[in-house]
């Protein structure tokens, strides 16, 4: 159950999922933080409709798990029988395969506290390209455990965590 209300989380999953194929396109509520610091618990992602065959990698996709949706980075696209992706929080250093029929859609903006950042912005797209790279790199390096990636991982997120305190800022 949604606390306060006598939907229960699938009702409320319906409910958005239906809204947003009558509109193409509808903000979502972040409810974890598995792609912090960018993307935090209480932001919201605009969710535009797209097709598997459009996605790429670096794209912030919304798609279906297990009764829930998920906000995740794609680190790779298959496009061998069907299109699938791999998968991954940017705050996490396990990815997994998500099959183009979870697929809801694509994430083109966020809205945190203060501004909404469009990824098709030129500070959207540069945000966007360097997280790819942190995501990709962690995700990579993780998989090694050689002695230079124990060395290297920390590096990696020292630098996210720099590059993020900046863009906060307004440095860049």
């Amino acid at each position: 159950m949604v606390p306060g209300s006598k939907l229960s989380a699938g009702d409320v999953i319906a409910l958005w999922e239906e809204h947003f194929q009558r509109k193409g396109r509808e903000w979502l509520r972040v409810l974890s933080g598995s792609m912090a610091p960018f993307l935090n618990v209480d932001d919201e992602v605009l969710v535009e409709r797209a097709e598997p065959v459009n996605i790429g990698r670096g794209d912030v996709i919304v798609f279906r798990n297990r009764g829930k949706l998920e906000t995740h980075r794609v680190i790779k696209v298959f496009r061998k029988n069907g299109t699938s992706f791999l998968q991954k929080g940017d705050n996490v250093l396990n990815a997994a395969i998500v099959r183009g029929e979870q697929l809801i859609g694509k994430v083109v903006a966020v809205k945190k506290p203060g501004k909404t950042i469009m990824f098709s912005s030129k500070k959207g797209k540069a945000i966007n390209f360097i997280l790819t790279l942190f995501s990709i790199s962690t995700y990579y390096l993780a998989q090694k455990k050689s002695l230079p990636s124990k060395f290297a991982l920390p590096a990696l997120n020292k630098m996210k965590k720099v590059f993020l305190y900046g863009l906060k800022k307004g440095v860049f």
